[in-house]
């Protein structure tokens, strides 16, 4: 209840998580859901280390290709290349998510090449 994530609701059905061994948990639903395995997909539905999950809010820790380098809030958060990746090499060497509060903004951004991509758009902005 007390957690940060913004995505906690994905964790609602949950109705408790048992070890079962090293390598494998057992999730029992509170209630058949039929969407919790792709919801156990997404970006937020990750499980952390007790010892990073009072810090993970301002200072996260992750294990993929990129490292967390800049937070300059409410404007950017920039990650670059993770130099000792255990998997496939990157072929960028960094990683700029700009921050645009205001949403009609995004579209000339993309249109001037300010930025390459955008998630989502209003249906409106593109017509």
């Amino acid at each position: 209840d007390n957690s940060v994530n913004a995505q906690k609701g994905l964790f609602a059905a949950i109705d408790k998580v048992e070890i079962v061994d090293p390598a494998t948990v057992k999730v029992t639903l509170k209630n058949p859901q039929g969407s919790f395995l792709y919801n156990m997909g997404w970006g937020d539905a990750v499980m952390v280390s007790p010892k990073s999950a009072d810090t993970n809010k301002e200072k996260p820790i992750g294990t993929g290709q990129f490292k967390f380098q800049n937070w300059a809030k409410g404007s950017s958060i920039t990650l670059v290349k993770a130099d000792h990746y255990w998997g496939a090499p990157v072929f960028l060497d960094k990683v700029e998510f700009r921050i645009v509060p205001d949403a009609a903004a995004y579209v000339p951004a993309l249109l001037s090449g300010d930025i390459q991509a955008f998630p989502f758009f209003d249906p409106d902005s593109l017509a």
